[in-house]
This record gives structure tokens, sequence and C-alpha cells, in this order.
């Protein structure tokens, strides 16, 4: 990793806008926030397209692997079934998006 430039007031145009970014890194691929939001993308990309030969959306995805996996750990609050609130909260989703997706993908409306 590039050693990590003086930070340096950027320059103003005429009317006080910033001409150019401060920043603290002698390049962008110094940044860890640049690197990480290029590999997220990169990582975004291979996702969508391995889930588009399945027609699934990465939510979609991720519910379904949330039920699956909830379906083989020991039932919570005594409880036999995964429920839609036990998905929601483990996928960290919206439940009313969850039960959503789950009332299309029954073919319910």
């Amino acid at each position: 990793m590039k050693k990590r430039a003086s930070r340096k007031s950027s320059p103003a145009s005429a009317d006080g806008a910033p001409t150019s970014l401060a920043t603290q890194f002698e390049d962008a691929e110094a940044s860890p926030g640049f690197v990480l939001w290029q590999v997220a993308t990169l990582w975004q990309r291979a996702l969508r397209a391995a889930l588009e030969e399945v027609d699934l959306t990465h939510a979609q995805f991720v519910l379904l692997a949330s039920a699956m996996w909830l379906e083989g750990q020991p039932p919570a609050r005594g409880s036999t079934a995964v429920t839609q609130t036990d998905i929601a909260a483990h996928a960290r989703t919206d439940a009313v998006m969850t039960s959503g997706y789950f009332g299309r993908s029954s073919g319910r409306r």
C-alpha cells in the first residue's frame, strides 16, 4: 500500500466550488474505500450473472438461502416450521418485502 499523502486543502474556483478532491492518499488505488468499491462491483456483477441463469435476484437468493439454512437448524421458539418472520430476521430484510416475495413465489397475489 502506498504512503498517504499529506492532507491538502482543495483549490477552489472563483465561485468557491472545489476544483479537486482533497484526500490523504497519493492515488485512488491506495484508498481502501475505493478498492473495496471496485471489488464489490466486480462481485455484484459476477453474482448477477450467476443468478440470472436461475432467474433469481440477489434478494431472492438471500431469502431462499436463509430459509434453507434455518430449515436445517433446531426449531426456534418451539415451532417446527420456519416462518417468514424467522427468514426476514435471519436475512435482515424488511418483513413486508419478505412476505411479498414468498406470496408471489407461491403463486398468490
